[in-house]
């Protein structure tokens, strides 16, 4: 659903929401929250470790039907922004005529706080987790991504079918690779993230 967030679960779900989750007896429960969060402030205090009871409630919601299943959360991808402001001179430098440089394209800064958020909310749920955001190249992806015909909408957050192909396959490359591990009596690595 478009312009979805962790919020959005816990404000409009309500009781509803658990006993269809539990109708449907799901053995595997995948959760891909964020994308829309990326930019609230509380991800640029500190470690941004404010997110995380945001984070938490909303994957605490959607189990609550089925808290046998297996989870996997999957984070975010890259996401890039265009910087117009002169006020930080480090992303908005002038030419030598003394004009204003082209706008700068940056990764959103909450980023790397928000991924690092979800992963602690996976280990203490008892959730696999895997980074779409590092599996994508992680900071400065979405715009490495939009030099590359065919994989972005050029507005350095959404890919085309082209470039979620690519995610997905590697996606199923780390979930393989997880298998193969815990075949051969290893514990899989969480933050594997194939084709990176």
């Amino acid at each position: 659903m478009s312009g979805v967030g962790s919020r959005s679960f816990t404000i409009y779900a309500g009781e509803g929401l658990g006993p269809q989750i539990a109708r449907r007896e799901p053995d595997l429960i995948v959760v891909m929250l964020g994308g829309n969060e990326a930019g609230y402030p509380v991800l640029s205090v500190g470690d941004g470790s404010g997110y995380r009871p945001i984070f938490r409630a909303a994957v605490d919601l959607i189990r609550g039907g089925a808290p046998d299943a297996a989870c996997l959360l999957i984070s975010p991808l890259d996401q890039g922004e265009v910087v117009e402001s002169t006020t930080e001179p480090t992303t908005q430098p002038t030419t030598q005529q003394g004009e204003p440089a082209p706008v700068q394209r940056r990764s959103k800064r909450g980023m790397p706080h928000l991924v690092a958020q979800q992963r602690a909310v996976a280990a203490d749920a008892g959730c696999a987790f895997w980074s779409a955001y590092d599996a994508m190249g992680g900071e400065g992806a979405a715009i490495a991504w939009t030099r590359h015909r065919g994989m972005t909408t050029g507005d350095l957050v959404h890919l085309t079918g082209a470039g979620l192909a690519v995610i997905g396959n590697r996606l199923g490359d780390a979930l393989f690779d997880a298998y193969d591990q815990w075949d051969a009596g290893a514990v899989p690595s969480q933050t594997q993230a194939p084709g990176h």
